[in-house]
């Protein structure tokens, strides 16, 4: 008779002992579990920050924002060659609040109808209490040398160059949405924000070719 190799159970697996039956359970319980815990938070509907492409309103970025969070548009500005920075709060409902600006400038704070302005210690000026509703925001993105608008949130800069190009007119409002659908369209992300970023690192200037005829970006 041909010995067979391999145990009392030739050609499949051995049962598995008490032990590693407990060690399965275990793992498959604590997977159940946090199913449960995850899948009601990804479907959970929560306010956004969409920036999108305002010709089609393609979304571009998703930024988590509750009620209360501000947040600031900084670009340089085209005329003063200086930082300016408009400073906004989310509110409920789709609604934000246009309330204050910060800024270097030669005008010294002439021709601006609303808010109080002061200025700073540090030679700059801000325009405070303006509180103006608002829906969205619409600019058009300057190039990396003549603008280079960044979204400031919390302790986060966002270069907006990385996800569109310069000359395209862009849109930032506040959304409702599934943390989910988020989380997936920001994956994406990434990847083209690196090549953007080695492009414009490569030939600074190479993104001002997307709207030669594009108005120069400022207020």
């Amino acid at each position: 008779m041909k010995k067979v190799k391999g145990g009392p159970w030739p050609g499949r697996n051995p049962p598995m002992g008490p032990s590693r039956r407990r060690t399965v359970k275990w793992v498959a319980s604590i997977l159940v579990v946090a199913a449960m815990v995850v899948a009601p938070m990804l479907l959970f509907s929560t306010q956004h920050l969409e920036v999108y492409r305002w010709d089609t309103a393609e979304p571009l970025l998703f930024v988590r924002s509750a009620s209360g969070t501000e947040f600031a548009l900084w670009f340089l500005h085209s005329y003063d060659r200086a930082f300016f920075q408009e400073h906004y709060r989310v509110e409920d409902g789709g609604r934000m609040l246009l309330t204050g600006m910060s800024f270097k400038s030669c005008l010294n704070g002439q021709g601006f109808e609303q808010g109080t302005y002061r200025t700073r210690p540090d030679g700059s000026a801000e325009l405070y209490g303006i509180d103006m509703e608002m829906r969205e925001i619409c600019f058009r993105l300057g190039s990396p040398d003549l603008a280079n608008h960044t979204l400031i949130i919390g302790n986060r800069r966002i270069p907006l160059l990385d996800y569109a190009e310069a000359g395209t007119l862009i849109g930032i409002r506040p959304v409702e949405m599934p943390l989910w659908r988020s989380l997936f369209a920001n994956a994406a992300a990434p990847r083209e924000s690196a090549r953007r970023v080695a492009v414009r690192r490569a030939d600074p200037s190479s993104q001002e070719a997307a709207d030669p005829g594009a108005p120069a970006p400022g207020l």
